[in-house]
């Protein structure tokens, strides 16, 4: 089932028919009824096309496409046809990459560790959600039920 086709692409497309019906093309629609029922099927035929149409992105693209697609046509042309001379899209922005904190990346190489140990088949994966506060606690308590000093790495 086609989805409600939105006003900005059906303007597009009736505005970019007003530029080639300018142009008096062989083959064009005669009447204004023609004319009308050739811009609804344009529209048809082109929502339908895998593009996920979207008005930031391509009512410009569409303009650009009709005139392109005058500049080089003596004839009436076939829907198709528009889509072979409208632009490329704009390049989204590209995210920046992320930066980690310092715990995040000892974090992040304990888990690679684990995850290699793993693959290699060793079962005796460490916790990697331990913090080095945590780790110099236990390193003292260990120290204390021994009785010697703080242990220092």
């Amino acid at each position: 089932m086609m989805t409600e086709i939105p006003g900005w692409f059906r303007r597009a497309i009736a505005d970019g028919h007003n530029v080639l019906e300018a142009l008096r093309l062989q083959g064009q629609p005669f009447t204004d009824e023609e004319a009308k029922l050739a811009t609804r099927m344009w529209a048809n035929v082109l929502w339908v096309v895998p593009v996920d149409w979207d008005e930031e992105l391509d009512a410009q693209r569409l303009r650009d496409g009709f005139v392109r697609l005058a500049s080089q046509i003596s004839r009436w042309p076939a829907p198709a046809q528009l889509l072979e001379y409208m632009p490329r899209r704009p390049e989204r922005e590209r995210l920046a990459r992320p930066t980690m904190t310092p715990d995040q990346q000892l974090t992040a190489k304990r888990e690679v560790a684990a995850l290699a140990k793993l693959i290699k088949g060793d079962s005796r994966v460490p916790r990697t959600d331990v913090t080095e506060d945590e780790v110099q606690k236990a390193k003292d308590q260990a120290a204390a039920m021994r009785g010697s000093p703080r242990v220092e790495d």
